[in-house]
């Protein structure tokens, strides 16, 4: 579902242990998704093109790397929807999956801010 402001996007992770299982998890490839990835609209909603380009984690990673660590700033753009969170074991894995909200224009205006992105409004 997209909406003027968030993403709402249903994201499945897997995780070798089921130490490692927690929303973070989840949080973090549905933040990484949403910059990186875009994702299929469904029946009600368009699909979404990335927010950055494909290149910009590697031409950035001064800023990427520390903000993809666990605890880092990526936490602070997506929430898990209550009671979305599903744990599924797979054979040595488990498959950890949750609906996730992504404030997709703050996101875009801090890395606008942060020089990773190019503004909306500064042309092509």
């Amino acid at each position: 579902v997209s909406q003027s402001r968030y993403n709402m996007v249903k994201v499945s992770a897997y995780v070798p242990k089921k130490a490692l299982i927690s929303t973070d998890v989840v949080i973090k490839c549905a933040v990484h998704g949403v910059l990186f990835c875009g994702f299929s609209g469904g029946e009600t909603c368009p699909s979404q093109k990335p927010l950055a380009g494909s290149t910009t984690e590697e031409q950035h990673s001064e800023f990427f790397v520390p903000f993809f660590k666990d605890g880092g700033g990526y936490a602070n753009y997506a929430s898990v929807i209550d009671g979305s969170l599903q744990v599924q074991r797979m054979d040595k894995k488990y498959k950890v999956t949750a609906i996730i909200t992504v404030d997709k224009n703050r996101l875009r205006s801090d890395l606008e801010r942060a020089g990773i992105l190019k503004g909306l409004s500064s042309g092509f």
